[in-house]
């Protein structure tokens, strides 16, 4: 059987692999070009929390990539105001290093997979994989759109009492 499991890659190269996701995708967004750092080291962090939650205090995957999605969405708003930008500039391509591209191709890769003589228990597996990345999935958005709430009362703090809020609309 071909295993495909992201919590078995070592721990450096996959920090070395978010950083280069986080860059390509802020260029692939075509961002401003001060932003394209900010976004991949968001993408390490993020990546990093999910790798601590998952291996060393073994955490669910659904659940630590969950968490590790608010950290992208505290961090991504906090970074995004003090550059003076919208956050989820920052928070969406930040997120990409979470997306469980490799799982979806694992479940089906199990669903299809041909000379088990258990060829039930094989699509039963690969349903499972499939659905343990759409959970991934929507702790992702979840998780980075709990960040950016957690992080809003702070946004008087970094933009200082100088500038009006603009996220506000006047009744």
């Amino acid at each position: 059987m071909l295993d495909l499991r992201v919590t078995s890659a070592p721990i450096v190269p996959a920090i070395l692999a978010a950083l280069v996701v986080g860059l390509a995708a802020g260029v692939t967004v075509q961002s401003r070009r001060r932003l394209v750092v900010p976004m991949g080291v968001l993408t390490v962090v993020g990546v990093g929390v999910s790798a601590l939650l998952t291996r060393v205090l073994d955490i669910g995957v659904v659940t630590g990539t969950g968490l590790a999605a608010v950290s992208i969405g505290v961090l991504g708003r906090l970074v995004a105001q003090r550059l003076d930008a919208p956050s989820m500039v920052l928070v969406v391509p930040a997120s990409f290093g979470l997306l469980p591209g490799l799982t979806i191709f694992r479940g089906l890769y199990e669903l299809v997979a041909e000379g088990s003589d258990s060829g039930l228990l094989t699509f039963q597996s690969g349903l499972s994989t499939l659905l343990s990345a759409g959970g991934v999935l929507l702790a992702i958005a979840t998780g980075t759109v709990l960040g950016e709430f957690l992080a809003a009362p702070w946004d008087r703090h970094m933009r200082g009492s100088k500038r009006p809020r603009t996220d506000q609309v006047p009744l």
